[in-house]
């Protein structure tokens, strides 16, 4: 661990990202010989997210959610979520920020498909920032929310209500469709049916539509 603890500092430090890189392969092969023995250090090797190289930020996440555990599953997913908050406040929006985006959204994915306990908080999560993704984004967010309710079905009355919640702000017409498949295909009870309906007959307007 003390080993470990010094590359880490070495990784956030070291300005070269080749080197960064390096180190960090060291610390997943420290963890490839010792499962288990850097689950401590798992918010410190995320602090290697402050790289603007892409493959640096990958490299963190990819070690780090191997290291994620019921114990620390919340204090990962809280980091992650100020990480994507950065990206959405950022005015540039350039394709830098918003490939790592993707990749904070994926990275999420995992934890909540692997965590039945924030998979729940995880899906409100990126529903809330929905409004803000690109339309590919807001897709994957969308096929996110179905692989949950698919998976928990204990979860699907929650998440349904939030999806009814931002339904009004997806900007995707792709998204829209499957929040919408979601709706049909899993609102079971009668409250639910009865939420979903309201909202569909609220966004068609009146009828008859004509042109």
């Amino acid at each position: 661990v003390e080993v470990a603890t010094k590359l880490i500092d070495l990784a956030v430090k070291v300005s070269d990202n080749n080197v960064k890189l390096i180190v960090l392969q060291r610390i997943e092969d420290i963890h490839t010989r010792n499962p288990g023995s850097l689950e401590e250090l798992t918010l410190d090797i995320l602090r290697a997210l402050g790289a603007q190289d892409l493959d640096v930020r990958a490299k963190a996440l990819d070690i780090s959610l191997e290291l994620v555990t019921s114990r620390n599953v919340d204090d990962v997913v809280k980091l992650l979520k100020k990480e994507l908050q950065i990206t959405v406040d950022n005015a540039h929006n350039d394709d830098k920020s918003l490939e790592y985006r993707q990749l904070l959204i994926k990275s999420i994915h995992r934890i909540a498909i692997k965590f039945v306990e924030v998979a729940a908080d995880v899906v409100s999560l990126l529903l809330d920032f929905i409004s803000d993704l690109s339309s590919t984004a807001a897709s994957g967010v969308i096929s996110f929310a179905k692989q949950v309710v698919e998976k928990y079905p204990q979860l699907r009355e929650e998440i349904l209500q939030n999806l009814i919640a931002t339904l009004a702000h997806l900007n995707s017409a792709k998204a829209y469709r499957g929040g919408l498949w979601i709706l049909g295909e899993y609102s079971l009870s009668e409250s639910d049916v009865q939420g979903a309906w309201k909202h569909i007959r609220s966004s068609v307007g009146e009828v008859p539509i004509v042109q």
